[in-house]
């Protein structure tokens, strides 16, 4: 299995562009609002010069009123939207924490799957190295003998016959797994 870390998405949901125009319309509200707010009260002041009419300062009131409602309809839809925004946003951020519980429960799976095997391998080998060490310390005694027998000096060459890892097998996979093992460290 391969993980591949997953960039973040950060192209807008269809929630997120309706919440940009929610917030344009209620912008658009906002400002008509406080147009006819400011065309009020300059009739009100021409009113109260004499120069406008009850009917038309009546009219104006209306609108101002339902304008009001327009802005308080647009606000309780954007808020309505950013509670549903942030809802969305909490149950994708559940859901991934829930796909990476998954993830790591599998991998803690097959860690504990391949650390069994090479566990089983390393204390396969055990019988190996008892039957090496046992040999090579009887190849120790015979060339030493035969040094004494023949003077020779057998030392070397008996160091290199009885050495498990030589310069030309210590390459490739043999190299990656002798450093790794060199690495191991006992955990609790």
């Amino acid at each position: 299995m391969v993980l591949v870390r997953e960039e973040e998405d950060v192209t807008p949901t269809p929630m997120e562009a309706n919440k940009a125009r929610l917030e344009a319309a209620l912008d658009d509200a906002i400002a008509n609002y406080t147009e006819v707010k400011q065309r009020l009260s300059s009739l009100q002041a021409q009113r109260n010069l004499g120069k406008s009419s009850a009917a038309t300062l009546s009219r104006l009131g209306e609108q101002l009123q339902q304008a009001s409602r327009e802005v308080e309809r647009r606000r309780a839809s954007l808020a309505s939207l950013e509670e549903e925004i942030r809802r969305s946003r909490f149950e994708r951020d559940a859901s991934r924490a829930r796909q990476l519980q998954e993830t790591d429960d599998a991998l803690r799976v097959q860690l504990e799957s391949v650390r069994a095997e090479i566990l089983h391998s390393l204390v396969g080998l055990a019988d190996l190295f008892r039957l090496h060490a046992q040999l090579a310390e009887r190849k120790d005694r015979a060339a030493r003998e035969l040094s004494h027998a023949t003077g020779k000096d057998c030392k070397y060459a008996n160091y290199i016959d009885c050495a498990i890892l030589r310069k030309a097998d210590f390459e490739g996979d043999l190299e990656y797994v002798v450093e790794t093992v060199k690495r191991l460290r006992v955990v609790a």
